[in-house]
């Protein structure tokens, strides 16, 4: 599983491929990371065209700094 940790090649990996595996984990949840060993035996398993992961920490800062939140009632 490929490690990714911008928007724009999480966004551009999934429009490529028409199923992909993604697995979003905190880098400190103890069960995340042992999770991750599970979704990586299944991406050995049952190889798809593409399978990867990303720290929902690093994911939460950069997306909310990227993406400009509006109130939709205006």
């Amino acid at each position: 599983m490929t490690h990714l940790t911008s928007i724009q090649d999480i966004e551009q990996t999934i429009s490529d491929n028409r199923l992909c595996l993604f697995y979003i984990k905190a880098p400190d949840c103890g069960v995340c990371n042992v999770m991750l060993d599970k979704a990586r035996q299944v991406s050995d398993v049952f190889p798809s065209p593409c399978s990867f992961y990303s720290d929902v920490e690093f994911g939460f800062r950069k997306w909310r700094n990227e993406v400009k939140i509006t109130n939709s009632k205006q």
